[in-house]
């Protein structure tokens, strides 16, 4: 059990009546400061994830999810630049404004497993800037949406 100030004394006192002990272990360890584990992926290789490309000339925005590795689905992104691919809106954007996408400046918003989930947080997470194809959320989403946006500019 990790040590608590007050709160693990207060558990000792009630179950030591109970005869039963308590093993105490701090919360943060050395090994646990010291080492990890695993090294971070870059953003190019992580998967299952929500993400947003900013125009370099606009307040405008490209907001995305894809399940498999995002650097996969930006070279995508980039091929159809290229193309001049009318059914990609990043394309579509460049092509009709003239403005380019800051890929360097790519962020990621969220991560999920599930396409239902990534693609819930992505209509969420599309705003009057987003260059995406409109998606359509539930009334009372789009009412909590507004109302935590106008919380969150007020703050």
């Amino acid at each position: 059990m990790p040590y608590i100030k007050n709160v693990s004394e207060a558990t000792e006192r009630i179950v030591v009546g109970l005869g039963v002990g308590i093993a105490r272990r701090p919360k943060a360890t050395m090994r646990s400061k010291v080492m990890r584990i695993k090294d971070r992926l870059n953003l190019n290789e992580q998967s299952g994830v929500v993400y947003r490309i900013p125009c370099q000339n606009h307040f405008s925005n490209y907001t995305g999810q894809t399940g498999r590795m995002l650097g996969s689905r930006i070279h995508e992104h980039n091929l159809a630049v290229r193309r001049a691919d009318g059914l990609s809106q990043v394309a579509a954007h460049i092509y009709e404004t003239g403005h380019e996408f800051n890929f360097a400046a790519m962020k990621i918003i969220a991560h999920a497993r599930c396409k239902t989930s990534r693609e819930l947080i992505e209509a969420w997470a599309s705003d009057e800037n987003s260059v995406n194809r409109f998606i359509d959320l539930a009334p009372a989403y789009k009412a909590l949406c507004s109302h935590v946006r106008a919380g969150a500019t007020t703050v």
